[in-house]
């Protein structure tokens, strides 16, 4: 899926990256709900600390034959819940037996048994909607997904791996529906090193379409690493908090829209700054209370050090 197939919602470190700073820096008269309110901007604390992909290891005799054994028995409850949880504890080792049983669990369809379950979640709810029921059941069938793309990240020499998370990554229905299965999928790039999607990833992160995906993508950058120049720029400007530069013009967005960029850059700018310490070596801080980023700083190091850094 292109960018133009997603729903429109642009970041704003889409801008020039030479005035992006500027543009991010904290600005006194911010069209934000909180500035029109005259209250202070909420807490900067993320909620964890970033961190890199697991490590990965096989799993005993023992281990292998309860993980099998709890598989089948999940599979044959029609269960997706009881599926994913069974494929979970996978994620973390790259046993080959448990390649093919994450290739069939990509192609997962919702059971009889999950749309029940889903029509009963629908009747919890009070609500009777198509759509709403349908998103019940895609949301059953995406815990599955997920938990098959962490497992198959575990095999970057398995050809028909990779080529199932690039099916799913391009499938127009999971992009729509099943975001937690695109930010696994683009965890999963991230940990195989799988730069062919990169472009396509710096523009799902540009859309700010979720602060979960976001991440994703971020990580997706620190874990290849990147050796791209703009895309590092792009990182070093996302050090900076998200506000208006034109408080007061007439295409200035509304208050909503730099709220969600606010909380996504929020949930995000650590992992904003793990990325670019992977990548460059150095540790830039974002905005925090009274602090000011390190993105100036940053993009003048990635400016000066470009060629040492391999940025092309």
């Amino acid at each position: 899926m292109h960018a133009e197939d997603a729903p429109m919602a642009i970041a704003p470190w889409t801008v020039t990256l030479l005035i992006a700073c500027s543009l991010h820096a904290p600005h006194p008269g911010a069209s934000t709900a909180w500035a029109q309110e005259g209250q202070e901007p909420p807490t900067t604390r993320p909620e964890r600390e970033p961190e890199g992909p697991p490590e990965v290891t096989s799993a005993t005799h023992v281990e292998l034959a309860r993980l099998l054994a709890e598989y089948e028995s999940a599979k044959k409850s029609g269960d997706a819940m009881e599926l994913a949880k069974a494929l979970a504890p996978m994620s973390i080792h790259d046993n080959l037996e448990f390649a093919p049983l994450a290739l069939e669990a990509m192609k997962y369809r919702a059971s009889k048994h999950d749309k029940k379950a889903a029509k009963a979640r629908a009747k919890e709810l009070d609500t009777t909607s198509k759509k709403e029921l349908a998103a019940l059941i895609a949301k059953r069938e995406a815990v599955v997904q997920e938990a098959a793309a962490h497992v198959l990240a575990n095999y970057p020499e398995d050809k028909k791996a990779v080529r199932a998370l690039e099916k799913a990554f391009a499938d127009k229905g999971i992009r729509k529906d099943k975001p937690r299965v695109v930010s696994a999928l683009v965890l999963s790039f991230g940990k195989l090193h799988h730069g062919e999607v990169e472009d396509e990833v710096v523009q799902l992160m540009q859309r700010g379409v979720s602060k979960e995906i976001t991440r994703a993508c971020v990580k997706y950058l620190g874990t290849l690493p990147t050796r791209d120049y703009d895309h590092v720029c792009l990182l070093c400007t996302m050090l900076a908090s998200p506000e208006p530069a034109a408080v007061d013009s007439p295409i200035n967005p509304p208050a909503e829209y730099w709220e969600n960029l606010w909380a996504i850059w929020n949930w995000t700018r650590r992992d904003v700054s793990w990325a670019l310490k992977e990548i460059t070596g150095q540790v830039f801080r974002p905005a925090e209370g009274d602090h000011e980023s390190d993105c100036e700083k940053a993009l003048d190091y990635v400016e000066a050090n470009r060629e040492a850094l391999g940025l092309g």
